[in-house]
């Protein structure tokens, strides 16, 4: 997203599902969602194949809503507020320290 938004849409879950037949994640994989929203693909990712889920989303209050997801659903997914438009520099910096 390169503009402002009104609204913000979560996925359906019939696209998540189709998704996550598409990736295939394995237990040993680490899948990174960028913009996660609330966080309900990295649930179900981590849910569905056990591999460690991280998310970056923009929105301070989308990325509390995937944390309460993430932890609710008992998942050890890990969701970070990062605004890559403003930090573009900093990005692979960034990604180290949230993967490590």
């Amino acid at each position: 997203m390169l503009a402002p938004r009104k609204k913000l849409w979560s996925s359906p879950d019939v696209a998540v599902e189709a998704a996550i037949t598409l990736l295939a994640p394995k237990p040993a994989d680490v899948i990174y969602d960028v913009g996660c929203g609330d966080g309900r693909f990295l649930v179900a990712c981590a849910l569905r194949a056990g591999c460690r889920c991280v998310g970056l989303e923009i929105d301070e209050a989308r990325a509390q809503e995937a944390r309460t997801r993430a932890a609710e659903a008992g998942t050890s997914a890990a969701i970070h507020e990062y605004n890559f438009l403003t930090s573009f520099r900093g990005t692979r910096k960034a990604l180290e320290k949230i993967y490590h």
